[in-house]
C-alpha cells in the first residue's frame, strides 16, 4: 500500500513538474508554444482534460496568429496526433472548459492553414513552381488545390498572359484537380475572354461536369461567331446536360441557376462553416476578383444576380422579376446586424420600394413562394407590398392558379394572418370572392391576440428537459407541459392558440422522425424549431434540416447564454421575432380600424356581424383604447344583443369612458333603434336624473336617441310623482 502510495505521488509530481515547465510564470517572457501544442494532445489522449485544457488555453493566449498554430502544427512530428486529439476532446462530456479549448485551436487552426494557403504571393510561387522539376509541380499542385477558388484569378490571368506552352498544359490540369471549386469564377470569365481561351476552357467546364456552368456557356454560345467555340461548347453542353439545345433560353437558364441559389442548394456553397464566400466578377481590365460576403446573405445575393441577369437576357421575363425581388427581401431577412452588403451599392433602393415599384402581379408570385416555403418574414414584407399596389381583385386573383393573398388567411403565423386580412379589408372589395368569408373572422382574432408567446420542449433525458423548459421560461414563454415525445403533447396542444417555439433534444434518429411527425401538425408546419444536439450528430441533422429557414441545429453542450443567442437569432430568421404586447396593441387597433371602415361603408362583402361574439367577448376583457375602438365598432352592428352588451359596459364603467361608451349605444340606438332591455332603460333614466355636467348630457342624449314613449320622458321635466 505504501510502494502504491509512493507511486502515485511520484507520477503526480512528474506530471506537475512537465506543466510547470510549460506553463508561463512571472519571470519568463514567452512559453515554449510548440511543446504547450505537445501536451495539449498528449494530455487529451491519456485522458486529462483539465491539464490539456490549461496547455491549450495559455497556447490560444500565447500565439500571435493563426497562422502561427498553423505552422506549429506542421512542425509537429506526427501532425495527425492533434486532428485525433482534437476529435476526441468533441466526443468527451467530461469537460465543459477542454470542449471549449479544443473548439478553439480546432477553428484557429484550420483558419490559419486556409489564410496560409490563400496567400497571393504563396499562390505566385506555386504557379512558378509548375515549371519546376517533378516534384516542384507536384507541390505547386499541391498548393494551389489547397488554395481552392483564390488560387484562379491567378491561374487564370497566367494562362492568358504567359505564352508557356507546358504552363497552360499544366494549369489545364490543375483546374481539373480543383474540380468544382474552379466553376463558378472561370462561367464569370468564360464570355469575355478570347476565342482560344473560350475553346480550353469550356473542354474543362464540360469534363468538370458541373451544371452551374451551362448558362455562361449558352451566352458564350450565342454570343460567338467562332465555330471552333460552338463546337467546344456544343461538346461541353452535351457532356453536363446529355444533350445540347440551340434554342434553350438564356433568360430561362440564369434563372434556373438563380432559383438554385435561392433554394440553398449546398453544392454551389464554396466555403462550407466559413463566415465569407466569394462573389467573383470579370473586367478586361481588372481581370477576375472576388468580393468577400458574409455566408448568411450569399445564397439570396447570387440568386438576385441569376435573376438580373435573366432580366437582362429577357426583360419581360416576369418569373425573374419576381425571383428577383423574392431574393431581395431574403438578403434583408438574412442581414446580419451591423453588416452592410457590399454587392448592394448606394445607387440601390430598398428591397420594399422595388417590389411597390413592380406592382401586385409581381409580387404574387412572391407571396406565393414564401408561404410555400414557410417563411414568415418575407411573407409579411410580400403582403405590406400588396397592401400598398395592389387594388381590387388584384389582390386575390392571380395567373397562379392559386390566390395567394387568399391563401395567407390560413397560414400558421398569426401575424400573416392579420396582415393578410388587413390588406384584403382595406382593398374594400364590391364582389364576394373564394376565401373572403374569412376575413371578418380574422381581423377579430388580431384584436384577442395578446404578446403571450408558447414554446414546447421535446427531450429523452428527464435532466435536460426540465433545463431546456427552464431556460424557455426565464425567456418569457409560456410553456407547454416538457415531454419526451410528440405524441405526449398532442392533447395540450389542441387547447394552446399556437406555439411560437419547438425546443428538441433527441439522438439524430429519434429527432428526424419526431421532426417530421410534428411538421404535419398544421399549427406546427411554420413553428421556428430548434434542435440542440451532440457534436457528432449535428453534421447529419445539418445536412437533413440546414436549408429549412424555420430550424436551427445548435451543440448542445454550450452555455444558456449561448443557447439564448441561438434560440434568438432563430426566432428573428424565422418569424421577424415573437409577438409583443405593443405589436399585439398594434394589431388590435388596426383591425378595429378596418372593421369600423367596413362598418360604416356597409360592405356587402365583408359582414362585420360575423365578429359580434368574439367583439363582445372582447369588450369585457380589454381596457383603454382598444375597448372604446371595439365599441365603436359594435355600435355599427344591427344585433339586440350587441347593443346590450354595449349599454351593460357603459353602466358599469365610470368618467370618460362611460361617457364615450354612452355616446356609443347612442350611436347604435339612432341606426338601429331602440333594442335594450327594460332594466337597461331605467338604469339609464335613473342616470340621467341623479347625474350632472357632461354625464347627465350623454346620459340624456343617449335617452333621445332610444326615441322613448313620453311616459318615460315627462317626469324628467315634471318630476316624479309622489
Amino acid at each position: 500500500m505504501l510502494r502504491s502510495f509512493l507511486y502515485r505521488q511520484r507520477i503526480w509530481l512528474g506530471v506537475m513538474l512537465l506543466l510547470l515547465t510549460t506553463l508561463p510564470s512571472p519571470a519568463q517572457e514567452k512559453p515554449n508554444e510548440k511543446l504547450l501544442l505537445e501536451n495539449f494532445i498528449h494530455y487529451v489522449i491519456i485522458g486529462k482534460p483539465d491539464l490539456a485544457a490549461s496547455n491549450g488555453q495559455v497556447l490560444l493566449d500565447s500565439v500571435e496568429s493563426d497562422k502561427q498554430l498553423a505552422d506549429l502544427l506542421d512542425s509537429l512530428r506526427d501532425p495527425e496526433r492533434f486532428h485525433k486529439a482534437i476529435k476526441l476532446s468533441l466526443k468527451q462530456d467530461v469537460s465543459e472548459q477542454l470542449l471549449k479549448v479544443a473548439g478553439e485551436l480546432e477553428k484557429r487552426t484550420e483558419a490559419g492553414i486556409r489564410s496560409r494557403a490563400r496567400e497571393p504571393q504563396r499562390i505566385k510561387e506555386a504557379i512558378e513552381m509548375l515549371l519546376g522539376g517533378q516534384r516542384s509541380v507536384a507541390l505547386g499542385r499541391e498548393r494551389l488545390v489547397e488554395a481552392g477558388e483564390y488560387a484562379v484569378p491567378q491561374m487564370l490571368d497566367a494562362m492568358m498572359n504567359r505564352g508557356s506552352g507546358i504552363l497552360k498544359a499544366e494549369l489545364m490540369q490543375t483546374f481539373r484537380q480543383l474540380g468544382g471549386r474552379c466553376v463558378t469564377p472561370l462561367s464569370e470569365a468564360l464570355p469575355s475572354l478570347d476565342p482560344e481561351l473560350q475553346q480550353r476552357l469550356a473542354g474543362l467546364l464540360g469534363e468538370i461536369g458541373y451544371p452551374n456552368a451551362l448558362p455562361a456557356l449558352q451566352e458564350v454560345w450565342l454570343e460567338t461567331n467562332n465555330e471552333a467555340v460552338k463546337d467546344a461548347v456544343e461538346r461541353a453542353v452535351r457532356a453536363i446536360n446529355g444533350r445540347f439545345d440551340s434554342t434553350a433560353s438564356l433568360a430561362g437558364l440564369q434563372a434556373d441557376m438563380a432559383d438554385r441559389y435561392y433554394q440553398k442548394d449546398r453544392s454551389l456553397l464554396s466555403f462550407p462553416g466559413e463566415a465569407y464566400q466569394l462573389v467573383w466578377s470579370y473586367s478586361p481590365q481588372q481581370g477576375l476578383t472576388p468580393q468577400a460576403v458574409r455566408t448568411e446573405i450569399y445564397f439570396p445575393v447570387m440568386a438576385m444576380r441569376g435573376y438580373k441577369r435573366s432580366l437582362q437576357a429577357d426583360p419581360n421575363f416576369r418569373t425573374a422579376l419576381s425571383g428577383w425581388i423574392l431574393a431581395n427581401f431574403a438578403r434583408e431577412v438574412n442581414m446580419p446586424v451591423d453588416y452592410s452588403d457590399p454587392t448592394y451599392g448606394p445607387e440601390m433602393r430598398s428591397p420594399m420600394y422595388y417590389a411597390v415599384a413592380s406592382g401586385p402581379a409581381s409580387v404574387q408570385p412572391v407571396l406565393g413562394r414564401a408561404l410555400k416555403d414557410r417563411s414568415t418574414p418575407i411573407a409579411r414584407r410580400a403582403i405590406a407590398a400588396l397592401a400598398q399596389t395592389g387594388g381590387g381583385s388584384s389582390l386575390w386573383r392571380s395567373d397562379l392558379g392559386s390566390q395567394p393573398l387568399v391563401d395567407a388567411l390560413t397560414y400558421p403565423d398569426r401575424r400573416v394572418r392579420a396582415d393578410a386580412a388587413l390588406a384584403l379589408a382595406a382593398a374594400m372589395p364590391t364582389e364576394p370572392f373564394g376565401g373572403s368569408d374569412r376575413v371578418v373572422p380574422e381581423l377579430a382574432s388580431a384584436i384577442r391576440a395578446t404578446g403571450v408567446n408558447y414554446a414546447m420542449v421535446i427531450c429523452d433525458d428527464p435532466e435536460i428537459r426540465l433545463e431546456l423548459a427552464s431556460l424557455a421560461r426565464k425567456m418569457g414563454f409560456t410553456m407547454l407541459s416538457p415531454v419526451a415525445s410528440f405524441n405526449d403533447v398532442k392533447n395540450e396542444l389542441t387547447e394552446t392558440p399556437g406555439v411560437d417555439l419547438v425546443i428538441m433534444s433527441l439522438p439524430a434518429s429519434e429527432m428526424e422522425k419526431q421532426y417530421q411527425e410534428l411538421r404535419t401538425e398544421y399549427r406546427l408546419t411554420a413553428a421556428p424549431v430548434i434542435m440542440f444536439t451532440s457534436t457528432h450528430d449535428r453534421e447529419y441533422l445539418d445536412n437533413m434540416f440546414g436549408r429549412d429557414v424555420t430550424t436551427s441545429i445548435v451543440r448542445l453542450n454550450i452555455p444558456d447564454d449561448k443557447r439564448v443567442e441561438a434560440i434568438n437569432n432563430l426566432l428573428n430568421l424565422a418569424a421577424g421575432g415573437l409577438l409583443t404586447d405593443e405589436e399585439s396593441k398594434d394589431y388590435a387597433l388596426r383591425a378595429l380600424t378596418a372593421l369600423h371602415d367596413l362598418a360604416v361603408s356597409r360592405s356587402t362583402v365583408f359582414n362585420v356581424s360575423d365578429a359580434a361574439r368574439q367583439l363582445i367577448s372582447a369588450l369585457s376583457d380589454t381596457t383603454g383604447e382598444v375597448r372604446l375602438s371595439i365599441a365603436g365598432v359594435l355600435s355599427y352592428i344591427d344585433q339586440k344583443r350587441v347593443q346590450v352588451s354595449l349599454m351593460d359596459a357603459a353602466m358599469n364603467a365610470d368618467g370618460e369612458e362611460q361617457i364615450n361608451l354612452l355616446h356609443d349605444v347612442a350611436g347604435s340606438a339612432r341606426r338601429f333603434g331602440n333594442l335594450l332591455e327594460d332594466r337597461q332603460v331605467e338604469e339609464l333614466l335613473r342616470l340621467v336624473r341623479t347625474s350632472r355636467g357632461d354625464l347627465a348630457t350623454a346620459a340624456a342624449a343617449t335617452a333621445g336617441a332610444l326615441n322613448l314613449s313620453p311616459e318615460y320622458v315627462v317626469p324628467l321635466i315634471v318630476g316624479e310623482k309622489q
